[in-house]
C-alpha cells in the first residue's frame, strides 16, 4: 500500500478473505494520523504480479475508507481523522502532510472520487503489466 503525501510504503498479503499488512505497524495506521507529524491524504493499494492469480490491476485499487474501518474508531475518533485528511487534501501548501507534498490536494483539485482514482490506477497498471511506456499510451 502506498499511503498519499506520507513518507512509507507497506506490503499486504492476502489471507484467503481479506489483505493483511505485513507490518504491524501499518494494521492501525489510520491511528498513525494522531501523532501530531502531519497528515497523509489517501491509501492507493498497487498491485503486484504476486497479488493473485489475475492481473495485478484486480488488486490496485483506492483504499482509504478500508484503512478508516479497519482503525476500528470511536465515532469522534473518526470524525477527527476524516477531518485531518480533508484538511490535507485541501491544502495547497502541503505543510499539513507529512512529506510536504500535494499529491492528494491534485487528485481533490481534478475532482477525482475514489471510484475513479481505482479506475485511473487500473489503466495505468494494465499499460504497465503489458509494457507500454507513458509516451506510448493513446487513449481512445
Amino acid at each position: 500500500c502506498c499511503p498519499l503525501d506520507w513518507d512509507h510504503v507497506w506490503t499486504e498479503v492476502f489471507d484467503g478473505e481479506a489483505w493483511q499488512p505485513l507490518d504491524p505497524n501499518c494494521v492501525n495506521f489510520v491511528r498513525r494520523l494522531g501523532e501530531g507529524i502531519g497528515s497523509w491524504t489517501r491509501v492507493l493499494a498497487i498491485g503486484t504480479p504476486g497479488s493473485g492469480p489475475n492481473s495485478p490491476a484486480d488488486s490496485t485499487e483506492e483504499v482509504t475508507q478500508a484503512y478508516f474501518a479497519r482503525a476500528e474508531g470511536s465515532q469522534e475518533e473518526l470524525q477527527n481523522w476524516l477531518a485531518q485528511v480533508a484538511a490535507a487534501r485541501s491544502d495547497a501548501s502541503g505543510a499539513s502532510t507529512q512529506a510536504r507534498t500535494l499529491c492528494g490536494y491534485m487528485l481533490e483539485r481534478a475532482g477525482f472520487d475514489d471510484e475513479q482514482i481505482t479506475d485511473e490506477l487500473r489503466s495505468a497498471q494494465l499499460d504497465f503489466d503489458a509494457g507500454r511506456e507513458l509516451w506510448d499510451i493513446v487513449r481512445e
